[in-house]
């Protein structure tokens, strides 16, 4: 049996869900690394023209810098992640322009 999922978040064109086990999911388009797997999902398809490889199937976000952790709540803008562990920690990714990642950066 999978987990349930506890709390859902959704951004303007992706989804984020966390699980009872402290694991969150990302799927949707990963723009500006809003899915935080790592990626932009951006690739050359001619010059001058890119695509994206959409996240269709709710995978586990890459926490592997941080192990053990385990997140208990998720918000989304339209191009960015917060989430919340349980020991109230806040990590964030995506579309880092003004600040909104809270990372004294305009970087994604």
């Amino acid at each position: 049996n999978l987990p349930s999922v506890v709390k859902t978040g959704c951004g303007r064109d992706f989804s984020m869900a966390v699980d009872s086990e402290g694991v969150i999911y990302s799927f949707g388009h990963p723009e500006y690394g809003c899915l935080g797997n790592g990626t932009d999902g951006k690739s050359l398809e001619r010059a001058g023209k890119f695509t994206y490889e959409f996240v269709k199937t709710p995978t586990p976000v890459d926490t592997s810098a941080f192990p053990d952790v385990n997140f208990v709540d998720v918000a989304c803008g339209a191009q960015h992640t917060i989430a919340m562990d349980k020991d109230g920690r806040l990590y964030s990714w995506g579309f880092g322009a003004y600040g909104r990642l809270g990372l004294k950066t305009n970087k994604d």
